[in-house]
């Protein structure tokens, strides 16, 4: 039993030395054939024309496959530097609508709070204008009690019946039909620069032409 196994492994041996001497005497033959090849290029002989043709043949093959290698790479590098130009020029766009839309809100936000502010200032010049009309009507005693006689529609300023304007605001209280009863031509003590309408001691508009009264 021992003696088949001792058997058996140098036939294992021997087969695996055959292998490698078969694989040297195929490299010594390719060897030999490139050498031959080499030394009789230029003198091919007769009987080997077949072959240096068809290796030559396979050399041109070999030549026509590395330019067809070159240029898929080329173009495979041509292609990525498409691909990312393509992306960059994609999300430079991205980048610049979304800045223009960014712009356009802070605009539109700013214009808001300019409009916001602009009527808060208009409001606040009429508060205090009514205000001051309304402190210099109390201080003059002009406002009647409620249902009595003709009104200023902003200060609430007792006016005459003829009054077009009001002499406290300058409101007008109707359109201006300029008539000589409106118009003094005696002496007056306080007369309206624009028109000659004689005007009340206190007044601060004139009540025919609106126009305001120099003090």
């Amino acid at each position: 039993m021992k003696a088949d196994r001792t058997n058996k492994s140098e036939k294992d041996v021997l087969n695996q030395q055959k292998k490698q001497l078969n694989t040297q005497l195929t490299e010594a033959y390719c060897r030999l054939g490139a050498d031959f090849y080499a030394q009789n290029l230029t003198e091919i002989p007769e009987e080997f024309k077949e072959y240096f043709n068809r290796i030559a043949e396979i050399y041109q093959q070999l030549e026509e496959c590395d330019v067809q290698i070159q240029q898929s790479d080329q173009a495979l590098v041509e292609r990525k530097k498409e691909i990312d130009d393509e992306m960059q020029e994609r999300e430079e766009r991205r980048r610049t609508e979304r800045e223009l839309k960014r712009q356009q809100k802070e605009q539109e936000r700013q214009q808001k709070e300019l409009e916001k502010e602009q009527e808060r200032q208009q409001k606040a010049q009429e508060l205090q204008e009514a205000q001051e009309a309304a402190a210099f009507a109390e201080a003059n005693n002009v406002f009647y009690d409620e249902g009595s006689g003709k009104k200023c529609p902003e200060c609430g300023a007792v006016l005459s019946e003829d009054a077009l304007f009001c002499f406290n605001c300058g409101a007008r209280v109707e359109e201006p039909q300029k008539t000589e009863s409106y118009i003094s031509n005696g002496e007056a003590n306080k007369k309206c620069s624009n028109c000659g309408n004689v005007l009340v001691d206190d007044a601060l508009f004139c009540n025919f032409c609106g126009t305001k009264v120099e003090a």
